[in-house]
């Protein structure tokens, strides 16, 4: 299909799989985000068609498009067993779409999905960071926070965040140019002055870890990582932090530089009402459940965990925590191809921020946006780049 080789309508496709926030909270915008979600559903209809269209190649970047599918069934397979309905339809059909749209698009042309791609999410950074600054106080308040910007909710900006940077990154390392730099740049500068200005200190934190990283290992000061051992160190992370408690041994850090409480603004005791959950039914979790269900078992006015790991487990058991964490790994991992060294340390090091930012943050609202850092990094990993370039 000759549009996917078009950047704009790469650009205009993206816009409407990633919705901004501010559509579903301001009221008067309720026209407009009815529009997005009608191209939205129109736009996965149509990547669904093309993909069965033609036959798919056995390879790393349809596998992990498979991994995706199979996550999603068994969300649907873990609330059946659990006697709930599952009515995440809306979160489902986005995974589908994002995945589809991605994996086509990179397979058809790869350099209009980057261009596109890092305009895109990139333009959402600058125009978040700017209604930071015009709205000090917000934009709209919601039930749940008073201060919501462009992107919703601080919390919420992580993951739109971390793929811009991903994009970006990506896009000046692949198609090199004075203006690709220049606007990773200035996306970079963006991201961080807007959470400085709002202080959330899990996206400056885990942002610039993964970016600290990446110019470590560009610089040889110190070894690559494996994926393996990098999920291996955030597990025992896991253990340490969310399981037993045991994060006054980073007070340092914590408190004296992140600038939060030791219990992490009182997660620590939604962490244990979750475990207790978790082992009730570790292997199929309780399925999806409904607002007031959640709150019945985590308390606190809170239905997620505020912990990836966790709250995976809670709603879909071990089995939905494997099958998550297996499409990382084998994503993310290198057998057969080997990518140019750059965009390796590209890739891991967005990962170390994903990964330590599922400590402490669930991503349910809108996690389903990694679908597409997911297959960005299965297709560069069953590539042999050349001089860092795609055709």
């Amino acid at each position: 299909m000759k549009a996917f080789h078009n950047k704009w309508f790469v650009f205009l496709s993206m816009m409407f799989l990633f919705k901004p926030g501010v559509l579903s909270g301001i009221p008067s915008l309720e026209i407009i985000d009815s529009l997005f979600d009608v191209m939205r559903i129109l736009l996965c209809f149509i990547c669904g068609l093309l993909l069965i269209k033609n036959p798919i190649p056995i390879n790393r970047c349809s596998k992990v498009l498979g991994l995706i599918v199979c996550s999603e069934v068994w969300k649907i397979l873990s609330s059946l067993m659990n006697g709930t309905s599952y009515t995440d339809w809306g979160s489902t059909l986005n995974v589908f779409g994002i995945s589809i749209f991605t994996y086509l698009s990179l397979n058809q042309s790869p350099k209009a999905f980057f261009k596109g791609g890092s305009l895109l999410l990139g333009s959402y950074v600058v125009i978040n960071a700017l209604t930071v600054f015009l709205f000090p106080n917000g934009m709209y308040a919601s039930s749940m926070y008073k201060m919501n910007f462009f992107l919703s909710y601080r919390t919420a900006w992580f993951i739109f965040y971390l793929e811009a940077t991903f994009l970006c990154m990506l896009n000046n390392e692949l198609y090199p140019s004075p203006n690709t730099k220049k606007w990773l740049v200035f996306v970079l500068l963006c991201e961080y002055l807007s959470m400085i200005k709002v202080w959330t200190a899990t996206g400056l934190f885990c942002i610039t870890l993964g970016l600290l990283l990446v110019h470590l290992w560009r610089e040889k000061r110190i070894p690559l990582l494996s994926v393996k051992a990098i999920i291996i160190v955030e597990m025992i992370l896991f253990a340490i932090i969310v399981i037993f408690h045991m994060q006054e041994k980073f007070a340092f850090l914590i408190v004296g530089v992140l600038k939060k409480d030791i219990t992490f603004s009182q997660r620590v005791r939604i962490w244990d009402n979750a475990l207790n959950a978790v082992l009730k039914t570790p292997w199929i979790g309780h399925g999806a459940m409904n607002t007031s269900r959640a709150v019945s078992i985590l308390g606190y006015g809170v239905n997620h965990a505020h912990c990836y790991y966790l709250n995976t487990a809670l709603y879909y058991g071990i089995i939905g925590l494997g099958l998550g964490l297996y499409t990382i790994y084998y994503a993310f991992s290198e057998k057969k191809y080997r990518t140019e060294k750059p965009v390796e340390y590209i890739n891991l090091g967005m990962l170390i921020s994903l990964m330590t930012a599922f400590q402490v943050e669930s991503m349910m609202s809108i996690g389903y946006y990694l679908c597409m850092m997911y297959i960005v990094v299965a297709y560069l990993n069953s590539k042999t780049i050349v001089n860092n370039c795609l055709a």
